[in-house]
């Protein structure tokens, strides 16, 4: 068995998918876990301190390791497919290896923008670089058939987010469908993100504007921090929605189960994903969904049982979808306890654990194989 893993992700106290991710698991290790913390240091940290930070992060991750020296049996990086991350985290893997540490390289979001421009431009240094890791774990098959296509030959496994149950605070389907039989035309909608362009935020709140033609009451909780809030405060000022929507910033703990609790449906009309944290969390509350068929989303989630998923951005079809549910209540019911069942199966803070020390084994032993999870 493992004895000491070295986990390297942002700091476990600011937002973010990574960070909560590890969060949420930090009391359920039973191996010793110990975790290396890269990237910024506070909340909105500005861009240019981001070189400062890369060589900050290369120089003391090496003497980290120079100082432990071989107490760590497993290293595991997070990086999304993106630049600035695939470069970060591609330098510390050349550190890691120098001292002799096997690695699983967890990747989280993916580009497939970006992925492209590796293929053209990249291929031949980012192979050569990422070669060196023992291991991947991906959150969807699309990922893993990417990684094959380009020719890395080591174990790939499939994993999941995660959902912590303390989350839950006792939230039961009961109360679900308690909410359902009382909220006929005060609905409120739920977007439980970082607030960025990509997070398809405007399209959200198009889809609101449509919406409240046919329910005037109708809300939204806009739930994170990102680049695009302050654009998208503007845009709801543009469309008169001031008193309809709610930005609340980055909300975690209590005030996290009190919004998910008081939520009617989750709205995502992402464009990038990789397993997007925020469906788990809906679908363990009893959440109907209303996403994308980006990432990881498209190896469980089934249409038409944990809510829609849609391959149009256009507000129109994503605030139809949304009016299905609201109308038809027994269908709301149906999507709210399948949703409820399946996440409590799957997605809680002490199965994925498992899973993972599982994968830390096979890698740290060198067994060939990979592991399905879904």
């Amino acid at each position: 068995m493992c004895k000491k893993i070295l986990i390297i992700c942002p700091d476990l106290k600011l937002p973010g998918g990574i960070a909560g991710y590890y969060s949420s698991l930090k009391n359920h290790f039973s191996y010793g876990i110990e975790y290396f913390f890269i990237g910024a240091r506070k909340r909105n940290e500005s861009n240019f301190l981001k070189p400062f930070n890369l060589i900050r992060d290369v120089l003391f991750l090496f003497l980290h390791l120079l100082k432990s020296g071989k107490k760590y049996d497993l290293v595991c990086l997070n990086p999304s497919f993106i630049p600035f991350c695939i470069v970060r985290e591609g330098m510390l893997l050349q550190v890691i290896k120098y001292f002799r540490i096997k690695v699983i390289v967890f990747f989280r979001g993916w580009s497939w923008d970006f992925s492209k421009i590796v293929e053209k431009r990249y291929f031949k240094l980012f192979f050569q670089t990422y070669n060196k890791t023992d291991s991947f774990i991906a959150l969807s098959k699309e990922f893993k058939n990417q990684l094959r296509a380009w020719g890395f030959n080591q174990p790939v496994f499939l994993e999941t987010t995660v959902v912590d149950k303390l989350l839950l605070n006792g939230y039961t389907i009961e109360d679900r469908m308690e909410r359902i039989r009382s909220s006929s035309s005060s609905i409120t909608i739920l977007f439980l993100s970082r607030v960025e362009k990509e997070k398809g935020i405007i399209e959200a709140i198009d889809a609101l504007n449509i919406l409240i033609k046919s329910y005037p009451k109708i809300r939204m909780l806009v739930a994170g921090v990102g680049s695009y809030l302050s654009e998208s405060i503007e845009h709801c000022k543009s469309l008169a929605l001031e008193k309809n929507v709610n930005f609340l910033g980055w909300i975690t703990g209590e005030q996290k189960s009190r919004v998910l609790a008081d939520s009617d449906i989750l709205l995502l009309p992402t464009y990038r994903e990789g397993m997007p944290n925020c469906v788990l969390e809906a679908m363990a509350f009893g959440i109907p969904v209303v996403t994308r068929p980006i990432g990881g989303l498209k190896d469980f989630f089934v249409d038409g049982k944990f809510g829609f998923m849609t391959e149009s951005t256009e507000p129109e079809t994503i605030a139809s979808l949304v009016d299905s549910i609201i109308v038809n209540r027994p269908l709301r019911e149906y999507m709210s306890i399948q949703s409820f069942n399946y996440a409590h199966d799957h997605f809680f803070s002490g199965s994925v654990t498992r899973r993972l020390e599982i994968i830390y084994d096979k890698v740290q032993f060198g067994i060939r194989c990979s592991l399905g999870k879904i």
